[in-house]
């Protein structure tokens, strides 16, 4: 056993409490300095010295005993019989020594304090039986005479004994309650101080991770200087400007949002844009409510053109900028507080597309002349079919073919270039849709024939007029059909129908065949675009059919539209305005 293991198991336990041999040392030490009072000093006299042995032998066995008794396993409340046993001890002592006039009987308030220092009023019950066994003991065996005058004061020394060891065990039930009450107030002043350290350290940690997002957030808006992005509240009030809006638009940061937000030169987001390309002004160019213009600018930066480059922003000195619009709602939980919009310079993009169109038109217009005449002399040289072999005649005829092939081409080119470039030369006239479109059916069937599709053709029963350019139509239903055709694999079938629709003219194709990618049918009308499923089933083409068709329904003011489902089939919609010339 080691120094520290002793310590506690002789003098206080884990808890703190004395153990029970260092409790009962003081009464053993009191009945045995008594003995040399008896025999040297003569305090007291000896009445019967086998009780006053037994009681200090007793006593010192109780010692012993007391030091072997493994009082960790037992309840706590065995302890209770140690002093007991030393109050019936004290009782045989007082018996020894004297009797009811014994001067050593105040040596019984040992015990009978410790037992009332224990938790439980039965402790006192258990000490003043005890008590009662000691002092009247005597009495209750004939030892002493119930009339000898001494059993008044007996009586009165036990009475105040018992008071005292009411009071000290109440007193300890008080004080052991309040302790427990501290203890539990010190565990949770413990764990608030806990909590409150684990929070400090979490504030901390959320503090740094909300400077390092901050910081994130202001090298991220510090750098977009290629993009105007301009922050408003739910009204449209500006309360962000990017360094990409002073670039672009010349108004400072404090012109815009003023110092802290206290003054805005520009109340509105609505106020930056020119009202008559959203379509909100008047003949004379006024402004719009903001009321009007902040849900325009919504949808127009949600939709998938983003402006097209034609919204027009008026900068610090009044220049007109065309522009792209993005538009995003900024939300703080589920409530929206307003939103980001991101504007983007369209001036180069439109730049480059402008000298694109030139570049295509005018490489159209310089390949046509050779290629006509190209087609020219292989004319002529046709034209002498009695000196040419059959392979001359022959490789002229491919030659024949691809030449009038680039020709095609180059005349497509043209005409996009023109329709993009506002120049479209469209004859207009009074036609009649459905004959058009019931050509168009006719024209297609030798071809769908061969590919095992077949053709039918649905028309209103009355003539359906219009005035447009009757080659031109015919040009963008007839590469509808074909298209349609060559996408459709033998068994399928293709309707090409014609009908009204809100003041338009409006033909649909519709197919069986393989269907387009929801990827692919955005870009469909872009020029040379092929679609994933043409190119894995290799069917031939070059990407201009649908950008033609769709630059013919644009220049007669209307729109093409398309829906599909791969595997299943596809279907086209041409919407032509009907006026009559």
């Amino acid at each position: 056993m080691t120094a520290t293991s002793t310590e506690r198991t002789i003098g206080r336990d884990r808890r703190g409490r004395a153990h029970p041999a260092v409790l009962l040392l003081p009464t053993l030490l009191l009945v045995v300095l008594a003995l040399p009072a008896l025999f040297l000093f003569g305090a007291g006299q000896i009445t019967v010295p086998a009780a006053m042995w037994a009681s200090v032998v007793g006593l010192a066995v109780l010692e012993i005993a007391t030091l072997l008794v493994p009082w960790r396993r037992l309840h706590r409340d065995w302890v209770a019989v140690i002093p007991v046993l030393a109050i019936i001890a004290i009782g045989l002592f007082r018996v020894g020594t004297g009797g009811s006039s014994s001067m050593f009987s105040v040596i019984i308030l040992l015990p009978i304090v410790w037992l009332a220092t224990l938790p439980g009023r039965r402790m006192v019950v258990y000490g003043i039986a005890a008590l009662v066994v000691s002092f009247l003991g005597p009495y209750f065996v004939g030892l002493e005479d119930w009339g000898n005058g001494q059993i008044v004061r007996v009586v009165f020394v036990a009475v105040v004994i018992a008071a005292v060891a009411v009071v000290v065990n109440e007193t300890t039930h008080s004080a052991r309650a309040r302790l427990k009450e501290v203890a539990s107030l010190s565990q949770e002043r413990a764990r608030l101080l806990e909590d409150a350290e684990r929070g400090r350290r979490e504030l901390a940690q959320t503090a740094e991770e909300l400077s390092e997002a901050e910081a994130f957030a202001t090298s991220i808006w510090e750098a977009m200087d290629n993009e105007a992005v301009i922050v408003t509240d739910r009204r449209g009030g500006i309360v962000g400007w990017g360094p990409g809006a002073e670039l672009l638009l010349g108004y400072d940061m404090i012109d815009i949002i003023g110092v802290d937000g206290a003054h805005r030169g520009q109340e509105s987001v609505g106020d930056l844009f020119v009202p008559r390309t959203l379509g909100l002004s008047g003949p004379d160019d006024t402004v719009a409510p903001t009321a009007e213009i902040l849900p325009r600018l919504v949808e127009v930066g949600r939709s998938v053109g983003q402006g097209e480059g034609d919204l027009l922003v008026r900068s610090v000195d009044g220049v007109e900028i065309p522009v792209y619009l993005t538009c995003a709602e900024r939300r703080v939980g589920d409530e929206p507080v307003g939103y980001t919009f991101v504007v983007r310079d369209a001036r180069h993009l439109k730049e480059i597309t402008r000298l694109k169109d030139e570049f295509v038109g005018t490489i159209s217009h310089e390949l046509r002349t050779p290629l006509s005449s190209i087609l020219g002399y292989l004319e002529l040289v046709m034209e002498e079919e009695e000196t040419l072999s059959d392979d001359q005649k022959r490789f002229i005829g491919v030659a024949e073919r691809n030449a009038n092939r680039l020709l095609q081409l180059v005349g497509d080119l043209l005409f996009i270039a023109q329709v993009e470039a506002g120049k479209i030369p469209l004859q207009r006239e009074t036609i009649d849709l459905s004959s058009i479109a019931s050509a168009s059916g006719e024209s297609i069937l030798p071809v769908a024939e061969r590919a095992g599709v077949t053709v039918q053709v649905e028309l209103p029963e009355e003539p359906l007029q219009l005035h447009a350019d009757a080659r031109r139509v015919g040009q963008s239903i007839d590469n509808l059909v074909s298209n349609a055709v060559k996408f459709t694999p033998a068994g399928g079938s293709i309707t090409v129908a014609v009908g009204q629709d809100d003041g338009h003219a409006v033909v649909t194709v519709t197919d069986t065949g393989m269907g387009i990618e929801p990827d692919d049918l955005e870009q469909l009308s872009e020029r040379f675009f092929r679609s994933k499923m043409a190119t894995r089933q290799a069917i031939k083409g070059i990407g201009l059919g649908l950008s033609i068709t769709k630059a013919i329904v644009t220049a007669h003011e209307g729109t093409m539209s398309a829906t599909s489902t791969v595997g299943e089939g596809t279907q086209f919609r041409i919407a032509i305005p009907i006026r009559q010339g």
